[in-house]
């Protein structure tokens, strides 16, 4: 009887529990498959945001928890590829990889976490103005059949892109 009654407890405390990160959903597989977006982003802090058209198709590896994105985007009078790896490691939250920055100053080394529908990815690249190495966080919110990709430099707290996608 009191077994029955420990078991009991057990299952109320858990159902009571915040869920863990193995109950959360897992984004980067949510993101596998084709998308359109379409936002706006600029070069420099104090330039015009030109309107970004883009697509790309991503392609999740459930086995080693990596998503592959490949893709293009075009701004008027010019098109960028926008690519990257992203993986986790064993389920964690902990995310990593390599992004290539799309107006041509080469990869950056990507990492953050996930913390609910939201994949928080930091890097360092060259400040837009300066061209000297800035701290730079890109944002990816998740929901049911969308993104949004928002890029912005850290220490000046400016966002130099903001993109949204669906299906």
């Amino acid at each position: 009887m009191m077994f029955k009654v420990m078991t009991v407890a057990l299952l109320a405390f858990a159902a009571l529990a915040p869920p863990s990160l193995a109950q959360s959903p897992d984004l980067l597989a949510m993101l596998d498959g084709r998308w359109k977006g379409e936002g706006w982003a600029r070069q420099n802090t104090d330039g015009d945001a030109e309107k970004v058209r883009c697509r790309i198709e991503n392609t999740y590896f459930s086995k080693s928890e990596r998503l592959v994105v490949k893709g293009q985007c075009a701004v008027p009078g010019r098109k960028f590829d926008l690519t990257g790896t992203v993986s986790r490691r064993n389920g964690g939250d902990v995310i990593s990889g390599q992004w290539s920055n799309p107006f041509g100053t080469g990869n950056a080394s990507v990492r953050g976490a996930q913390s609910g529908n939201r994949i928080d990815l930091d890097f360092s690249a060259p400040h837009p103005d300066t061209n000297r190495r800035a701290a730079h966080r890109m944002q990816w919110d998740i929901g049911d059949g969308t993104f949004s990709l928002t890029t912005r430099l850290v220490d000046d707290d400016i966002t130099l892109s903001e993109l949204r996608f669906s299906r």
